[in-house]
């Protein structure tokens, strides 16, 4: 049994500490409509890679971060997002069957199509002459 004394102290509040908050990452590839492509990329100065993709697509999604990997990797390019289900007429003008289908444009003509999802080295293996 305790005696009548002052109850036990409590401790001092203690200011909450912030979570460790991480920047979201910028990301580097735009997305696409039929609207800009013209400008965004037959037009664009320099080499453009085109990720033809839909929410749906699973393979889709594992190539996304690649694709941002490869973009921060070579700055010079311009790396660019087109949604086949959003802008099926440019899918069709360019014969994408399946995706994901990544063309890759230089001076408004496509010299490089890889179809699938591809892991980065395997990737950067396929557009290596493009990349340069």
């Amino acid at each position: 049994m305790t005696g009548g004394g002052t109850p036990p102290a409590s401790p001092a509040p203690v200011a909450p500490v912030p979570a460790a908050r991480q920047a979201p990452e910028e990301e580097r590839v735009d997305a696409v409509s039929q609207q800009d492509f013209d400008a965004q990329v037959l037009k664009a100065p320099g080499k453009v890679v085109v990720d033809f993709w839909a929410e749906w697509c699973g393979p889709c999604r594992m190539v996304a971060p690649v694709l941002e990997e490869l973009a921060a990797d070579h700055p010079a390019i311009r790396f660019l997002k087109l949604n086949v289900d959003d802008d099926p007429a440019i899918a069709q003008q360019y014969e994408v069957m399946s995706i994901p289908t990544i063309l890759a444009f230089e001076g408004g003509q496509v010299c490089k199509r890889v179809v699938g999802a591809l892991p980065k080295p395997k990737l950067t293996e396929e557009l290596a002459g493009f990349l340069g």
